[in-house]
């Protein structure tokens, strides 16, 4: 209960792609576009968020670059399987 006063961070993460997402469908009309950017966005901040993680850990910034990196390349292969599936 306690997690819940300090907000809900899983789901504050998902609401910039998911803006991106609907402003792109609405301006261009093109939903595949818009679901694609949305989720290169995702993949992006979840770069960001790594090394982030990775520097507050006291990371060097070599070692954060590397975070940085798996972790969007993890978000990477989690997107490709979907499209794969679907």
């Amino acid at each position: 209960m306690a997690a819940l006063g300090r907000g809900l961070p899983v789901v504050e993460a998902g609401l910039t792609p998911l803006v991106l997402l609907v402003v792109l469908a609405l301006l261009t009309g093109r939903v595949a576009f818009a679901v694609f950017s949305a989720l290169g966005l995702a993949i992006l901040m979840l770069g960001a968020f790594g090394h982030a993680a990775a520097r507050r850990a006291a990371a060097t910034r070599f070692q954060a670059l590397g975070w940085s990196l798996c972790s969007a390349a993890l978000g990477g292969v989690v997107v490709g399987l979907k499209v794969l599936l679907h």
